[in-house]
């Protein structure tokens, strides 16, 4: 019979499946599909089921589970020259690990990633890269790397208008002066996330506001002092897009 419009159909009834959240009735139908499309010889057709078998797992955190399936879906993608597939294959390996607290092998398969992303012309996927790194090179305590992985992403998120993006860099740089003792350099990089949150209505804004406002109590600020450090971020962002806060922590 026609196996790839099964495959197709089949990989219909999964998504509608998943959509129920019935895990289970997904996975059986998309095993189907990894054997139909292995006897078709489709390989990315078969890399494409395994990585989305991987991320049922993922859904429930079973990331011993899923790890397999996602290597297995690499090695068919580098086995048959798709660079592109293999580029978002270690990319959700690498985000795999991280989120398990692997941070060595996530390190690794982010390196990896980031030339095969740069050589795609992808600008997003290489400016979440460079943030994940960032974290990285923090958790290990390398501030000097985490700072310029987190700088690069920045530049990348303005140049694209990644406004969520954007928030997020300034919140890690502004984390990362506070780390180092740059309290007052820190509190204005993570008013400016606050600010730029706030500026698209996200409710991420939620998360930041308290620590911003708690680093400035800790800074004994009276709310006089609070407003006109405000004023002065805004005035920055207006001038430079914040970089001059950045050169303010760190003099580069």
């Amino acid at each position: 019979g026609d196996l790839s419009g099964e495959a197709s159909s089949l990989s219909s009834l999964a998504a509608i499946d998943m959509l129920k959240s019935d895990n289970e009735a997904a996975a059986e139908k998309l095993q189907t599909i990894v054997e139909i499309m292995k006897s078709l010889g489709d390989v990315q057709g078969e890399a494409a089921a395994l990585q989305e078998m991987a991320r049922l797992n993922l859904n429930k955190s079973d990331y011993d589970a899923a790890r397999p399936l996602l290597v297995r879906s690499l090695e068919l993608l580098e086995g048959a020259g798709d660079r592109m597939g293999a580029a978002f294959a270690i990319f959700n390996l690498a985000s795999l690990d991280l989120e398990k607290g692997d941070f060595q092998s996530a390190g690794a398969e982010y390196a990896k990633a980031l030339p095969l992303f740069k050589e795609m012309g992808d600008r997003a996927g290489e400016a979440a890269i460079l943030h994940s790194l960032g974290m990285i090179h923090s958790q290990a305590g390398e501030k000097e790397k985490a700072m310029e992985s987190f700088r690069a992403a920045l530049q990348i998120n303005q140049e694209l208008a990644d406004r969520p993006a954007e928030a997020g860099a300034f919140f890690q740089l502004g984390a990362l002066a506070v780390q180092q003792d740059k309290l007052q350099e820190g509190l204005r990089m993570m008013a400016l996330a606050a600010i730029v949150l706030r500026s698209i209505k996200s409710d991420d804004v939620k998360n930041v506001e308290p620590l911003v406002e708690r680093l400035a109590s800790q800074l004994s600020l009276s709310q006089e002092q609070f407003m006109v450090m405000v004023q002065e971020v805004l005035q920055s962002y207006a001038r430079d897009r914040g970089w001059g806060l950045i050169e303010r922590a760190w003099g580069k």
